[in-house]
């Protein structure tokens, strides 16, 4: 799948990880530049290592320490009860008049 962040695109694919990690993200300058996630990734941390890898592709300058703790702290955020059943909620069909 192809991602823009901040006005560039990367190729956001599941695979090409390697075995002691959940994602990679390949830095702003390199052709053909992509995310890498884990092919096993479910849940809170796919939520989770996607919103770090989207941060990196954002500010690669980044340090490590600081994605990693933004990523957990939003992935909790938006997991709570009452944001997350306002994201997957279905809208509300309307009735006739």
């Amino acid at each position: 799948m192809r991602v823009k962040v901040l006005g560039k695109y990367w190729s956001m694919v599941f695979g090409g990880t390697k075995p002691d990690e959940d994602g990679r993200c390949d830095a702003p300058e390199v052709p053909n530049r992509r995310i890498y996630l884990r092919k096993s990734l479910r849940g809170d941390v796919l939520l989770e290592t996607v919103i770090h890898e989207v941060v990196h592709a954002a500010a690669f300058h980044v340090d490590e320490e600081y994605v990693s703790e933004f990523a957990a702290d939003l992935t909790k955020i938006l997991k709570t009860k009452s944001v997350w059943s306002r994201i997957v909620e279905q809208p509300k069909p309307r009735g006739r008049k």
